[in-house]
């Protein structure tokens, strides 16, 4: 358990630990899981210290605020209004879109998958496997969906990105024979 208090500067008239009106610094004691911690919290205001020290304490560890993680749905939503913003052009958005909002939406909520955190490597080649498309298309929304699982990871709502061991189909292509 973390408990906050304030270290009264000499030249401050107050004494009391828990006096809050004046702005000597604001440190913070205890432990968190197995962590003893006992440092600064470079706060002077105890509310901003105390929502400070909640976060850590939701998130299990110190120094670390938990991230809130959207319903796939709206981090569907975030990626492509994310590709909007880069300017990306219409066809790669309109790509984007089939793959996101007209496969993996409908086949997550049929597997009642409603979490990031739901989705993992077993579950993304399962999906892949559900493609009728030919080699080289499945080639190109595995990519898609690589895209779209590390814009989730660099966000911080996924510790990895499973799409990553989701191999791409062998693509045999024509050999071109010269003029």
């Amino acid at each position: 358990m973390l408990r906050i208090y304030r270290r009264h500067r000499t030249d401050c008239r107050f004494t009391s630990e828990r006096y809050r009106r004046c702005t000597c610094p604001i440190y913070v004691e205890g432990t968190l899981g197995t962590e003893s911690i006992r440092k600064a919290l470079n706060q002077t205001s105890w509310e901003a210290a105390s929502e400070l020290v909640a976060a850590w304490t939701a998130s299990g560890e110190v120094g670390k605020v938990k991230i809130e993680v959207p319903p796939i749905t709206e981090a569907v939503q975030k990626f492509l209004d994310d590709a909007d913003a880069r300017h990306l052009g219409w066809q790669t958005i309109k790509k984007y879109r089939h793959l996101l909002e007209k496969r993996l939406l409908p086949w997550c909520e049929s597997k009642g998958m409603r979490f990031l955190k739901q989705i993992d490597v077993d579950g993304l080649r399962v999906f892949r496997g559900t493609w009728d498309d030919g080699a080289l298309y499945a080639t190109k929304n595995v990519e898609r969906m690589r895209a779209f699982f590390r814009f989730c990871h660099q966000a911080g709502w996924m510790a990895t990105n499973p799409a990553l061991a989701v191999k791409p189909p062998k693509v045999h292509g024509k050999p071109t024979l010269p003029f």
